[in-house]
């Protein structure tokens, strides 16, 4: 009896290794991994398990074929127009792709001419399958001949190649292969099973397999030795965020029958549902994804907020629904989707809606004319988590729901104010406005710049302040900005050319950036100094420096600037602050000596106003502006004008093809002129958010609602008369606040609310602008006497002490509500 048992065993463990041969011959390894790796997946006790999981879902990726973009179909016809018997595209040689390229103005047209023939030709090929396999051209045998040609003949040329890689490599040649591989899935089947041997197919087989690789293998990276690990997919721009969304991954683990992909693929998607901060950059798993502050970065540390953090989310819930239900997806806690879920909150703060995303969150195509980046990325995405949720996850289930309900008009817009740290962005909204405040430090880049796209935008994200009525007012009106004068930033009046060199985008010099919120207002500030870049061509984009901060309340914000020098006075050019460059839309009423007599200003009129006495007041379009005499050192520069459009300028690429857009537009301008060498000028400005004319703008400043404490160098304050709120920005912590019979000082740089009720409660809240993670708590003097957390009592007041966020929240204001005792101390 015992001979039999082990005569079964022989023969139970000869079948099993059999199987386990048998499905490791499936296999294709991209080239560089290593024996171990190999030999670790094949010896993994799951590994028959996998093997038949991915048979299934090869099976079910075939008959999922999707119809490509519509803008692809409508081309198809020209794409079957161009292609030659032999599988070439006759308007897709070298010499053609070359002449295209500089014709657009790419640089280094040479170097990356292959790559982008590749890219192109994987396109149409893309487009091309997926019709022939469920679309108008369906299984028409003459095609399929061709797209077999057309696979050897690109696919060969892409796999031998030893020039630049990039985009054509990585995304779209291994997309293409996959593609054909699915489309064609009986013919790849027949030839991996030896059934079919006719040598194009059997050639085209071979070829789709290898440059599906690609996709993991593409640029090579020097410093990662085995391209099926998870730092293939850490620590390089290439890899990360957007770049790892747009690789197609999963489709070549299942073409290529490699479990260990799989594995690699969900680690890196549980890996980057986690999130990213300054002082964490460096260990957290992504840089280029979603950042603690609940939104994210692209490139290094940009504020690109749609792009590659968007894409690269996309493409993590992409392959994990497709994985549902399968041992890989089961590795996704609802921790990490929770992740996910605060990202698309954050990104329905820079939505304005029905148009999509605000000029608060730039990109590569924000200078289109009209909307430059609708709902619908994020849309997907929501929906996409919603879908892998698990059923019991019934509160995520609902709050995801609510936020397309949003997107879908079922549901009102986020109201509130909140402060993004790790973006140095600060949003008000409302019912009825829409402010953002785009600030930048030595922790935060400005949007990148790429060959034949948007241009023209070193400034933009300079401390620029959006004033937005509706969600359209910059759609045609960028268009004729001074883009030297970007709403709200103090800058070197330049001109600006297309300039793609500094791709990454301009960081500033100091690390001074915050904001404190209490969900409804808020304030921000920001020491403003553009860092120096050797490759960017114009000198003039550098050494201005300013303290600038924005004070929110429920119908104003008030602006205040400092200390403002032009540290490089050789250069030309004036510095400016603009207020704000808008269409004119209705009438403009303004007047020079705080509303005794108003003026109707028409175009064409330029006021210049050289000594302020007086509050100057305009009322135009909704909002009101009133410039603070006391707080100003500066010239007055109001002017009313007709433009030409600069869109073939801005972006020429996208606007060339848009019809029916604006040539001319009247443009409203407001400028503070501090000349070409000021010394330490200031600004300050109120712009009321709910103005309904000019009448009722005199009204607003009659009531004295705010009052500026200080604007120096050291602090910079303003309260709420009628709200006892005080917000403050402390850029030297040796200042102190003084307001009626109040003193107040910080041990450290910060920005503080104060507010009080008439119950006796006081509301501090704080923040470290400076995110310096040795800095564990901020002490508060005050000469109040009160009871709360942290309180420790003196004979002028108190002592608080509020604990601060550790990482990776450094930079998050912090609240704490206290009782106030008796009155103030003498």
């Amino acid at each position: 009896m015992d001979k039999l048992n082990g005569m079964f065993m022989v023969l139970f463990l000869s079948v099993i290794s059999c199987s386990y041969a048998e499905s490791e011959q499936k296999i294709i390894w991209p080239p560089n991994v290593p024996d171990s790796v190999k030999k670790t997946t094949v010896e993994d006790p799951r590994f028959n398990e996998k093997m038949d999981a991915i048979e299934k879902l090869r099976r079910k990726r075939a008959s999922e074929i999707s119809m490509p973009w519509e803008s692809q179909i409508k081309k198809a016809d020209s794409y079957l127009k161009n292609l030659q018997a032999d599988g070439s595209f006759i308007d897709q040689s070298w010499e053609k792709v070359l002449e295209d390229l500089k014709a657009r103005k790419f640089q280094s047209a040479e170097k990356i001419c292959t790559d982008a023939m590749v890219e192109h030709v994987s396109i149409r090929l893309s487009t091309l399958l997926k019709l022939w396999a469920i679309g108008p051209y369906k299984k028409d045998p003459a095609l399929k001949e061709k797209l077999y040609r057309s696979l050897v003949y690109y696919m060969d040329i892409e796999n031998t190649r030893k020039d630049y890689r990039w985009c054509g490599s990585a995304m779209l040649a291994p997309a293409a292969c996959c593609d054909a591989y699915f489309c064609f899935f009986d013919d790849m089947e027949g030839v991996e099973k030896g059934e079919l041997k006719e040598p194009l197919i059997v050639r085209a087989n071979e070829l789709v397999r290898k440059v599906a690789c690609h996709s993991f293998t593409k640029p090579k990276r020097s410093d990662v030795e085995n391209p099926l690990s998870i730092e293939q997919f850490r620590g390089n721009a290439n890899w990360v965020g957007g770049n790892f969304g747009y690789r197609p991954l999963l489709d070549t683990a299942l073409v290529c029958r490699n479990p260990k992909m799989l594995d690699v693929v969900t680690e890196v998607c549980r890996g980057a549902l986690s999130v990213t901060s300054w002082n964490t950059r460096k260990t957290s798993f992504w840089q280029e994804g979603m950042t603690a502050d609940g939104i994210g970065w692209g490139h290094g540390t940009q504020g690109y907020v749609w792009g590659y953090p968007l894409d690269g989310m996309n493409g993590v819930f992409k392959q994990l629904n497709f994985l549902k239900g399968t041992l890989w997806a089961d590795k996704i806690e609802l921790e990490c989707i929770r992740t996910a879920i605060n990202y698309v909150q954050g990104c329905l703060w820079y939505l304005y809606l029905p148009d999509g995303f605000t000029l608060m969150a730039p990109g590569r195509i924000s200078m289109k004319y009209g909307k430059f980046c609708g709902k619908g990325g994020l849309q997907g995405l929501a929906q996409k988590i919603l879908n892998f949720l698990p059923e019991n996850a019934v509160e995520e289930r609902k709050e995801l729901q609510h936020y397309i309900d949003i997107m879908e008009g079922n549901a009102k817009e986020i109201s509130g104010n909140r402060y993004f740290w790790n973006n140095d962005d600060m949003i008000q909204r409302r019912d009825d406005y829409y402010v953002g405040v785009n600030m930048t430090s030595a922790r935060s880049s400005s949007t990148e710049v790429v060959n034949s796209s948007t241009s023209h935008t070193e400034y933009i994200c300079d401390g620029s302040t959006f004033l937005m009525k509706r969600p359209d007012v910059f759609n045609a009106a960028k268009g004729f900005w001074k883009l030297s004068a970007i709403p709200g930033t103090t800058t070197r009046q330049t001109v600006l050319n297309a300039d793609y060199s500094n791709h990454l985008g301009f960081t500033g010099v100091n690390n001074f950036a915050g904001g404190v919120s209490d969900g409804k207002l808020g304030a921000c500030a920001f020491i403003y100094e553009k860092a120096f870049s050797n490759v960017a061509k114009n000198p003039s984009l550098f050494a201005v420096s300013a303290k600038k901060s924005y004070f929110m309340f429920e119908n104003e914000m008030l602006c205040l600037g400092s200390g403002i020098i032009n540290k490089n006075p050789e250069l030309d050019g004036e510095i400016r602050t603009c207020v704000n460059q808008a269409e004119e839309r209705g009438d403009i009423n303004w007047s020079v000596d705080g509303g005794k007599t108003v003026s109707e200003m028409r175009c064409p009129s330029r006021e210049q106003i050289s000594k302020i006495t007086s509050p100057i007041m305009l009322a135009h379009d909704g909002l009101g502006y009133i410039i603070l005499p006391e707080q100003t050192c500066a010239s007055i520069d109001i002017s009313l004008e007709e433009r030409p459009a600069k869109w073939m300028e801005i972006y020429p690429n996208a606007n060339k093809n848009i019809p029916d857009k604006p040539e001319k537009m009247k443009m409203l301008q407001i400028d503070f002129n501090h000349g070409k060498n000021p010394d330490k000028d200031t600004y300050a400005y109120i712009v009321n958010l709910r103005c309904k004319d000019f009448e009722a703008l005199r009204q607003y400043y009659d009531s004295k609602p705010l009052t500026v404490l200080s604007n120096t160098e050291t602090l910079q304050a303003v309260k709420h008369n009628h709200e006892n709120i005080t917000q403050a920005v402390f850029y030297n912590p040796e200042a102190i606040l003084i307001s009626g019979k109040t003193t107040l000082s910080v041990n450290a740089p910060a920005v503080i609310m104060v507010k009080e009720n008439v119950e006796g409660e006081m509301t501090v809240i704080v923040a470290d602008p400076c995110q310096n993670p040795d800095l564990k708590e901020l002490q508060i003097k005050i000469n109040k006497h009160l009871s709360g957390p942290g309180v420790t009592d003196r004979e002028d007041g108190v002592l608080i002490t509020m604990p601060l966020p550790e990482n990776p929240y450094c930079g998050k204001a912090v609240l704490q509500n206290f009782h106030i005792r008796d009155k103030v101390s003498k």
